[in-house]
């Protein structure tokens, strides 16, 4: 459709959200399977701080 529709600007608003809901819902397949206790969780050590500033935008 892109190809198609090539003026059409909503494309990569579509894209972005498809992308966001993508995530979302791997974010619950995951959640599923750790509470169902089929997901190892992976520790690490690392910058808290730093962490959060990248999470929450800020760098």
């Amino acid at each position: 459709m892109v190809k198609q529709y090539p003026e059409e600007k909503m494309f990569p608003i579509m894209q972005r959200n498809a992308l966001r809901l993508k995530t979302l819902i791997n974010q619950l397949l995951d959640l599923s399977k750790l509470e169902a206790g089929q997901l190892v969780l992976d520790v690490q050590q690392g910058d808290l701080a730093q962490f959060f500033k990248e999470f929450s935008g800020f760098f």
